[in-house]
């Protein structure tokens, strides 16, 4: 996916598309970027945190920082009657499901097609990634 906020269209899988604007709340996106960049979490892939090597997803670090609750397993996140409410958080903080995916796809990296694939970022890049498009 690739935002060109001079013209808010949003092109994924070749397809542009007109979107409103990524935003999301300011200090939310300093705070962010800070703990992202601050080499206090490490990256690790597949889950939003993983118990059991201690690392975080950059999903997981906005969930660490705003104190979100998130599944035992790391899977996704639960609201304060312990129900899960997989990522859904994540789309209305950033504005859009698309974001949450395409950070994810980001962290992760993944196969678009037989051809080619998503890279996997480090936090750096990521961080600065948001920085532009949020």
């Amino acid at each position: 996916m690739f935002v060109d906020n001079a013209c808010d269209m949003v092109t994924i899988d070749s397809v542009v598309t007109p979107i409103k604007p990524f935003k999301m709340d300011p200090e939310v996106k300093a705070n962010w970027l800070k703990a992202l960049r601050s080499g206090e979490y490490e990256q690790g892939r597949s889950l939003l945190y993983n118990a059991v090597d201690g690392k975080y997803c950059c999903l997981g670090v906005l969930a660490k920082i705003n104190n979100m609750m998130m599944t035992t397993p790391g899977d996704g996140l639960v609201d304060d009657r312990q129900l899960s409410v997989g990522y859904k958080p994540f789309d209305e903080m950033l504005g859009d499901q698309r974001m949450t995916e395409e950070l994810w796809h980001r962290n992760d990296g993944y196969w678009k097609n037989a051809h080619e694939s998503i890279k996997i970022h480090t936090f750096l890049e990521i961080a600065d990634f948001i920085e532009t498009n949020l």
